[in-house]
Order: C-alpha cells, then sequence, then structure tokens
C-alpha cells in the first residue's frame, strides 16, 4: 500500500510541475491538475491492487484510459486543442517512464520488496 502512495507522489511531483511549465499556471489550474491526477492515479492503482493482473497489456491500457480522462477533463475546463492533448500524453509519459526508473530504487531505499 505504500508503493500506491509513493507512485501517486511522484506522478504529483512530475506531472504538477511539467504543465505548470507548459503553461497551466494559476491556483484553479494547479489546483485541477493535482486533483485530477490523484483521482486517476488511484484509481489506476487500486484497480491493479484489487482487480486486474498486472502486465503489459493492461498498463497500456490503462495508461491510455488515464490519459483520455484526463484529456477529456482539461478539455472540459481550458478547450480542447491538439497542443493540449499532446501536453496530456507527455506529461503521462514522462510520469510513467521515470516511476519505472524510479520506483525500484525509492522500494530498496525503503525496504520494501
Amino acid at each position: 500500500m505504500i508503493l500506491l502512495l509513493i507512485a501517486c507522489a511522484l506522478t504529483l511531483l512530475i506531472e504538477t510541475p511539467f504543465l505548470f511549465f507548459c503553461g497551466y499556471k494559476g491556483r484553479e489550474k494547479l489546483l485541477l491538475i493535482v486533483c485530477v491526477n490523484l483521482a486517476t492515479n488511484l484509481t489506476m492503482n487500486l484497480c491493479f491492487l484489487f482487480f486486474v493482473p498486472y502486465g503489459v497489456p493492461s498498463v497500456a491500457i490503462a495508461e491510455i484510459l488515464v490519459i483520455a480522462v484526463e484529456f477529456f477533463v482539461y478539455s472540459a475546463a481550458w478547450g480542447r486543442s491538439l497542443r493540449l492533448f499532446l501536453r496530456t500524453f507527455a506529461a503521462n509519459a514522462l510520469s510513467f517512464l521515470l516511476g519505472l526508473l524510479l520506483m525500484p530504487p525509492i522500494a530498496r531505499l525503503l525496504g520494501i520488496r
């Protein structure tokens, strides 16, 4: 369960600044980014924890669904655009790849297998 919280924290620490530096600034925008990422990350990881076998196909489908949900919410708030989609995709790709790199050493550091 602690890894689930670490994964969520990493997502917030990666995607929020990324989107901030892409121009999504201001309290309301950052709050939306944090809330959407909390919801999508926790939902996805809880599904893997309790319902869905973890593997390449299920992770790929889950990440596609996360990108779609985040883009839908952001589009409703800020207007749909290709630029917004590409930034949403890039934020998720960045957090996924950095998560793959950072989670094993973090787990070892905490003594979690």
